[in-house]
């Protein structure tokens, strides 16, 4: 009797052994590719002066929210506009397309092209490195009885393609110390914002002001406080002549490095 005892309690351990190695196992492995979005919406459209009047030469033409741009991005950002030709009358001019008669003594076809001025609407509320005496274009239209560089457009002078540096405009962010709240916008969407006016909304207006002669008052060099008017930089030169000039405006969303 005590060897059957025996016996039976070592079959069933030899049993229990033999349940345990029924196993099995894999592995799933999970990839994320995190695209990172920045994506600019734009009414861009050509915009056009037509100066025919002489108040309109005196007084300059405004155009009120000729264009509106929107902000998607899902990184910190920068917004900035630089204005472009593609120099046939020399780097930093208006393009010329037609000129209408004659070139008449005193007479020059060398616009600045920091002769169109720009306010937004939003202001830049990311732009605590900014070092310039303007910031963004937020201030309002200068009279024209006091030329101010406060609304020219940004002109990339040594035409190097880089940012402006931190004593130049943006739009919204800034160049500088890196970081949220010092020069760059978080993420986010003009989709989830509330309001017409909001940090990834921007409306813009442009002007541009001949004057009486036409020397474009209004134009100073990126730094705002330096006049790029004809009459302080083109020597014996003292008005335009007329005729039909162009120019582009490139606006740039990047990344916040």
């Amino acid at each position: 009797m005590r060897k059957l005892q025996l016996l039976a309690i070592a079959l069933l351990a030899s049993i229990s052994w033999s349940r345990a190695q029924l196993h099995g196992e894999s592995d799933l492995t999970a990839t994320m590719d995190l695209q990172p979005i920045l994506t600019l919406n734009t009414n861009v459209s050509n915009v056009e002066f037509v100066f025919d009047e002489f108040t309109d030469y005196a007084s300059g033409i405004t155009q009120y929210g000729a264009t509106v741009l929107k902000v998607t991005s899902t990184v910190n950002w920068d917004l900035y506009a630089v204005a472009s030709s593609s120099g046939n009358t020399g780097p930093g001019y208006w393009d010329v397309q037609t000129q209408y008669g004659q070139t008449a003594s005193g007479a020059t076809n060398k616009i600045p092209l920091a002769a169109l001025e720009i306010h937004q609407q939003t202001p830049n509320n990311y732009a605590a490195a900014a070092t310039g005496t303007y910031r963004d274009y937020s201030a309002p239209f200068p009279p024209v009885y006091a030329p101010a560089g406060s609304n020219s457009i940004y002109v990339d002078m040594t035409n190097s393609g880089l940012p402006p540096a931190s004593n130049h405009k943006y739009i919204a962010g800034h160049a500088g110390i890196t970081g949220v709240g010092n020069d760059a916008v978080s993420g986010g969407s003009y989709l989830n914002a509330t309001g017409g006016s909001n940090d990834y909304y921007y409306a813009l207006d442009y002007r541009i002001v001949p004057g009486v002669p036409a020397v474009f008052p209004m134009a100073y060099q990126p730094d705002g406080v330096t006049p790029m008017s004809i009459s302080s930089t083109q020597g014996a030169a003292t008005y335009l002549q007329p005729g039909i000039y162009t120019m582009s405006v490139k606006f740039v969303l990047l990344e916040d490095q």
